[in-house]
């Protein structure tokens, strides 16, 4: 409550002033402490009530869009607190099953579009830095991006969804994968069995969507909202190494029991890599905008994490159709 302070004292003049940028500042800084804690509450991973603890917050993140005065800021509220009740309502009355984690990524992670739905609509209104409307994307706009050819024609864009699938059919198909579904002949979704086709076939319907709504929230908020924010005031180098290592730090919580007994140059590797990754993006984002980012990102996850499935669902596991304890390493070993 404390960040939205600056916010409030201009929602409670109650007059439609123009858009000033301390007023998308101090939207941002705001927005951006909400969607800190998170971040530090992916620490609770493992705990039954984390999802409803997550998504409570991800949904107090819309108010500082409301007390803004962002033009957006209703209609997300109403479409967060929806996707929050089907979430609800789907683990009360069937508990977990294969649809659970889409369900859960869609609320989390439109919320994370609200963000950048209205930082864009104060944004455009201030026309600072020459941000205005075309800048703006609709979540429709950014959805069907990875679906839209044209997405893809650049060589940074098809470079790296072409690396990342090289990388991942590499990784899968180099060593001997005991529990993939091509050794087992079997297919498992969580503890649900299917037939590897029928398990393919649902596998697939479940990733699409789930990686498309990963990239557009990812995308629109840690390149249209942070990296955008962060290139104006600080300059380019600085948005990119902040945002960069932001982008790294904040995947890391939920996998910390992982990371904590891993290695130390291997968590270093890891980490620069998770860097340059973004890195990536933002360059994406600069010179192809915010769908080509959002298609890349959408396009290299489902590439990765189907054949990460693929190497490690022929058994039951804990991850269902996200997997969580990688499999995919190229046989080569770096010491640093």
């Amino acid at each position: 409550m404390a960040t939205m302070a600056p916010l409030w004292g201009a929602h409670a003049q109650g007059s439609p002033a123009p858009v000033s940028e301390g007023r998308v500042a101090a939207y941002t800084a705001a927005t951006a402490s909400i969607q800190l804690a998170t971040v530090l509450e992916s620490f609770l991973y493992e705990r039954e009530y984390f999802p409803y603890l997550l998504l409570g917050t991800a949904t107090v993140q819309g108010l500082p869009a409301l007390f803004a005065g962002a033009e957006p800021a209703r209609i997300n509220a109403a479409v967060q607190l929806g996707l929050d009740a089907v979430y609800a309502g789907s683990a009360l009355v069937f508990g977990e099953h294969p649809g659970t984690p889409l369900l859960f990524n869609a609320a989390h992670k439109y919320s994370m579009f609200a963000s950048y739905d209205s930082y864009a609509s104060l944004r455009s209104s201030a026309g600072y830095g020459g941000y205005g409307d075309e800048d703006r994307h609709s979540f429709l706009e950014l959805a069907s991006a990875p679906f839209d050819y044209r997405a893809y024609a650049h060589w940074s864009v098809a470079g790296f969804v072409g690396s990342m699938g090289a990388y991942s059919l590499i990784s899968m198909l180099s060593v001997d994968r005991p529990d993939a579904v091509w050794s087992t002949g079997e297919a498992y979704i969580g503890d649900y069995r299917f037939s590897p086709w029928a398990g393919v076939a649902l596998i697939l319907l479940l990733q699409v969507p789930n990686f498309v709504l990963t990239g557009v929230g990812e995308e629109a908020l840690y390149r249209g909202v942070y990296y955008e924010e962060l290139a104006y005031r600080l300059g380019e180098w600085p948005a990119k190494l902040i945002d960069g290592a932001y982008f790294t730090l904040s995947h890391y919580p939920q996998r910390w029991d992982e990371i904590a007994s891993s290695p130390t140059g291997e968590v270093i590797m890891t980490s620069l890599l998770s860097m340059a990754q973004a890195f990536w993006f933002q360059y994406i984002y600069e010179w192809r905008g915010l769908r080509s980012a959002v298609a890349a990102h959408a396009a290299a996850d489902v590439i990765v994490f189907f054949c990460d499935w693929l190497a490690q669902a022929g058994v039951p596991n804990r991850s269902g159709f996200s997997i969580g304890e990688r499999a995919l390493s190229i046989g080569v070993t770096l010491r640093l």
